[in-house]
């Protein structure tokens, strides 16, 4: 079974249009399984999800190994490599939704203000803190960004998501302003010689990477005292969260962060909530009397 892996990879990549990034943790996921069982069966996939729980994993990354599994054998049956499909009756953990960290307006204009003073690339990383979360960008996503996707004129963004499906996207005034500034006064010098369509880029002229910008991110935020968990899909949660604290409906908020499904949208709508009630304890005389 584990030699029917490279067609399996070639089917998502080609057939089903699956990211880079999720082909990625599907190898990770049956490299792990195959190193510690030989055959994909019921009774060695139900030791495998055992021998994850004693080792402490949770149950969101379980879930995500057994649908990893889960998808392998579909394909393998469907494509005739096995009989029977072994993880069929297999009932997947409950995945705990937990909500996502948000940060507030003043934790954002904290990340911004400490990008100005503690980099070396202070226009760029103003512009990519500006861009995810003034258009609730994916990391990917933003980083595939080129610089013919951006209409001056129309003041949008054109981002290619999920499946590779397009949407076109408003960029803030704030946003706008920080990308302008970046690409006309600090990208020519971060791209000298070595000429590139991305429009985030390192000082060596190559498109920024996925890890370059985490690492960047977590940085601002310590450097600007914010203990929270943070990411650059943090970023897109905190984006998510403000336009419906907004009054922005909840198909606006799915169509711009191009959710297939409303239904992952709708978890900010718990979100919401929570700071409404958190606003309302806080702001209230008679809430805590």
């Amino acid at each position: 079974m584990k030699n029917h892996m490279p067609a399996f990879f070639h089917y998502l990549s080609y057939e089903k249009r699956v990211s880079p990034n999720t082909i990625t943790a599907y190898k990770q996921d049956l490299t792990q399984f195959f190193e510690r069982h030989s055959e994909l069966s019921g009774n060695t996939i139900s030791q495998f999800i055992a021998d994850l729980t004693q080792h402490g994993y949770k149950n969101a990354s379980i879930t995500r190994k057994t649908s990893s599994l889960k998808t392998f054998t579909t394909f393998l049956y469907r494509e005739k490599y096995i009989p029977t499909h072994p993880i069929a009756l297999l009932t997947r953990p409950k995945h705990e939704k937990r909500l996502p960290t948000i940060l507030h307006s003043h934790e954002i204009n904290a990340i911004l203000n400490t990008s100005s003073d503690h980099t070396k690339t202070p226009l760029r990383d103003t512009a990519l803190v500006e861009i995810l979360y003034g258009c609730g960008l994916r990391i990917t996503e933003c980083l595939n960004i080129k610089l013919t996707d951006i209409n001056n004129a129309q003041q949008t963004l054109l981002v290619t998501g999920k499946g590779q499906k397009q949407r076109r996207l408003p960029i803030g005034t704030k946003a706008h302003e920080a990308l302008t500034t970046y690409i006309k006064n600090e990208r020519p010098l971060l791209e000298k010689t070595n000429p590139s369509d991305y429009l985030f880029i390192t000082r060596s002229g190559k498109k920024l990477s996925r890890q370059n910008s985490f690492n960047r991110i977590k940085a601002l935020a310590k450097q600007a005292s914010i203990t929270k968990k943070m990411s650059p899909h943090t970023l897109r949660h905190t984006y998510a969260t403000h336009l419906l604290d907004g009054n922005a409906t909840l198909l606006e908020v799915q169509s711009l962060l191009g959710h297939s499904h409303i239904t992952t949208t709708q978890l900010y709508t718990k979100v919401s909530t929570k700071r409404l009630k958190e606003s309302y304890y806080q702001a209230h005389p008679r809430a805590l009397a």
